[in-house]
């Protein structure tokens, strides 16, 4: 009879849950079926509704502290992309933050011109305020509103690279906030090259601070799932556009100076900028700790395995064997280890060196932007403590690439053996 009680109180308590949540469910139903006109379309948003809410249950780890995040997963024109836009914009606009993709990573966005939304960005992602954030936006006429003078080699460079992932700093107005900026009298700014991204942006009629979405020091987020495992309970809404199709971030070029200076490599090459401006410009190199740029301030990329990279040689067998010869000294160890290539192993390098760990290899430079967060992630899902890679020749994208393994290393570097 006890145990009949308690069964009766629990089903009792899981109807009223339920009553709950359907309520809430027919109330959103409502709301998009306003505009509804045939039934084929309601049923295909019913259809997405119900799968989202599967969805966001498999990817949360957490309930929200200060609200009901969730993640919807859109395709470009389908019947749920509005209402999920009309909402994301909605939350934007109140001074909340939302996950989106772009092309390069997925952001962690709020109002640029809201300075608690902002404070609650920085929180968030437990990022230092002197790291200032990228400022996201769809117009020319939007950047007229950030900036004091927009220069000739501004619009040379969105006139080549806009939508697209270059990052340009100018001086900025007196609408950005400090701390958007941490304190600086530049604003960095970017159109992406993403329609979800774009048509967020035109929805919230704001422009939209961002930074990666992901903890400080982490690997960035390339899918919804990353962000969502790191900030469920810190932001209101994820929008689930696929995976980031370059995977890295974006160049960043300051336009300060008389000559141009990229502090960030990406798929945006320095020749490429050269080539627009018709004139040489300057990669950045810090000669101390003190003079790097607030941007590009602390760890990066991080996964909790920890990075060995060993510097490409023009002999690629010898790259390979000092990676082996250094896995074999971890294994001594017990260290359970990943190997990542840059590109194809013969079978007779795979037998000798699967033994000792895990092995990745991509096919070509760009799969590897595309996916090395990603590999980065799964190392650690699967208790991964090293990962030895293969360094890539720096040019092209291939700069890039090393830029963030050489941070997420943090030195660790491989001499050739």
């Amino acid at each position: 009879m006890v145990f009949m009680h308690e069964y009766g109180k629990q089903m009792f308590s899981k109807n009223i849950h339920n009553e709950k949540r359907n309520q809430e469910r027919d109330k959103i139903k409502k709301q998009i079926f306003l505009n509804s006109k045939t039934n084929n379309k309601q049923k295909n948003i019913l259809a997405r509704l119900k799968y989202n809410e599967v969805y966001s249950k498999k990817c949360k780890d957490e309930k929200t502290i200060d609200g009901s995040a969730k993640i919807i997963r859109i395709k470009k024109n389908d019947n749920l992309y509005k209402y999920a836009i009309a909402k994301a914009a909605k939350i934007i606009r109140k001074g909340k933050l939302v996950v989106f993709p772009t092309e390069t990573v997925y952001g962690l966005g709020a109002n640029a011109y809201d300075e608690e939304a902002i404070k609650r960005l920085y929180e968030a992602k437990e990022r230092p305020y002197d790291k200032p954030l990228i400022i996201h936006v769809n117009s020319m006429d939007m950047v007229r509103c950030l900036v004091t003078n927009i220069t000739e080699e501004m619009q040379t460079l969105t006139s080549n690279f806009w939508p697209g992932p270059l990052t340009i700093i100018l001086p900025k107005s007196i609408t950005v906030s400090d701390l958007v900026t941490a304190g600086t009298d530049t604003v960095a700014i970017r159109m992406p090259d993403n329609k979800i991204a774009l048509d967020l942006i035109n929805a919230a009629n704001v422009p939209i601070a961002a930074s990666s979405a992901n903890i400080t020091g982490k690997p960035s987020a390339t899918k919804a799932k990353h962000a969502a495992k790191e900030l469920w309970n810190k932001v209101r809404l994820i929008l689930d556009g696929g995976m980031s199709k370059i995977g890295i971030e974006s160049t960043v070029v300051s336009l300060i100076d008389k000559t141009p200076i990229i502090l960030r490599e990406g798929k945006i090459s320095k020749e490429q900028i050269e080539r627009v401006l018709g004139k040489k410009i300057k990669t950045y190199e810090a000669q101390n700790e003190d003079q790097v740029p607030q941007i590009l301030k602390y760890k990066h990329y991080s996964p909790n395995a920890k990075i060995y990279v060993a510097k490409r040689n023009e002999r690629r067998l010898r790259t390979i064997y000092s990676m082996l010869t250094f896995g074999k000294k971890l294994k001594q160890e017990k260290k359970k280890m990943m190997f990542i290539f840059s590109n194809e192993l013969p079978k007779s390098l795979l037998e000798s060196i699967k033994q000792y760990g895990k092995i990745i290899c991509f096919k070509s430079k760009e799969k590897m932007a595309h996916e090395i967060f990603d590999t980065f992630r799964k190392a650690d899902n699967e208790k991964i403590d090293a990962i030895i890679i293969e360094g890539v020749e720096q040019n092209s994208i291939g700069g890039a690439i090393m830029d963030r393994l050489i941070k997420a290393a943090d030195g660790e570097i491989i001499n050739y053996l």
